[in-house]
């Protein structure tokens, strides 16, 4: 039988899983058998595991809505949170594209360590271009700016695409400084 400071850490460790629902799932159903048990790195939920099988499904979910409630946003973070989550995913799949399109355009093949370099140099170099873009625009409203800056972005991405689809070699070298 499990203990209760085995099952918070099963909760704790739910709580903190990237891939929630589908672990979730797992638990559940194997908790509608009559055997079986978790291994590896999941052998911390058996104990959610033995306390469905004990002492049955609703035991289980009041434990799993805790977990639920745990790993839900509070309020206006999740805004925050959506928006910085998509923002650093546009951050990542652009740096990536100009990693792609300087080898392209040098034929050099980058290691780790200076691909890291690239990046961040680039980054770097287009937040400068972004504050020339912004200069003066102290006097406009905040959504001018954000128009500016999203105008600007799309400018990076429409050389970067250019550069990789249509090998237009001016537009690389623009973008990436060379």
């Amino acid at each position: 039988m499990s203990t209760l400071h085995e099952i918070k850490k099963a909760a704790d460790w739910l709580v903190s899983v990237e891939d929630y629902r589908s672990v979730k799932r797992e638990v559940v159903t194997l908790s509608k058998t009559a055997s079986g048990v978790f291994a590896g790195d999941l052998a911390v939920l058996n104990p959610l595991v033995d306390l469905g099988r004990r002492r049955g499904l609703a035991k289980l979910n009041a434990v799993l809505l805790l977990v639920e409630n745990a790993r839900a946003p509070s309020g206006g973070d999740d805004r925050k949170r959506r928006y910085q989550r998509v923002h650093m995913r546009a951050r990542r799949q652009r740096l990536s594209k100009a990693v792609q399109l300087y080898e392209k355009v040098t034929g050099k093949e980058l290691t780790a360590e200076d691909k890291s370099q690239l990046r961040h140099s680039l980054q770097a170099a287009w937040m400068a271009q972004r504050d020339e873009v912004l200069e003066g625009t102290d006097d406009l409203p905040r959504s001018d700016k954000s128009r500016l800056i999203e105008l600007f972005w799309e400018e990076i991405e429409s050389d970067l695409d250019a550069g990789l689809t249509e090998n237009n070699e001016q537009r690389a070298r623009k973008v990436l400084g060379l």
